[in-house]
């Protein structure tokens, strides 16, 4: 890594915003949402109601959104309007950890078909994946 680079890194932690949190507050991590501009090289942009659900579930419940790890769509795409306009992830499934109430899970949100009388009516469900763990005994084990 060059100097520079090395640097502008050092610089960018020591001046990143600090948060503090207790046991009480609520936190989705999402990460490779792998946002594109819509265009017919998106593979991604079919999921956009999947993500906008998973969004407001977590807002309406009063989680801070954390997007960790491949931020850099947001780099690759000259008009950053392409990207905020389709809030594309992974196709079929979104999966995010959860932090609330001094736990940490692993959650799937996706596309379901509910079993209906004549006909499977989609919805959008989300799923456990793991157990809650306490954050404490969870970081134990690590």
């Amino acid at each position: 890594m060059s100097s520079r680079t090395s640097n502008r890194l050092r610089q960018v932690y020591e001046n990143a915003k600090k948060i503090t949190f207790d046991d009480s507050d609520k936190f989705i991590l999402f990460s490779d949402c792998h946002r594109g501009d819509g265009s017919w090289a998106d593979d991604f942009a079919h999921n956009q109601s999947l993500f906008s659900h998973a969004l407001n579930y977590y807002r309406g419940n009063r989680f801070t959104y954390t997007e960790i790890g491949d931020g850099d769509e947001l780099w690759e795409n000259s008009q950053f309007d392409d990207v905020k306009e389709t809030h594309s992830v992974h196709p079929r499934c979104l999966v995010g950890i959860e932090i609330n109430n001094a736990s940490i899970t692993l959650v799937k949100w996706y596309i379901n078909v509910k079993q209906d009388k004549d006909k499977g009516t989609l919805f959008i469900d989300r799923k456990r994946l793991v157990e809650p763990n306490r954050l404490q005994d969870f970081f134990s084990k690590i």
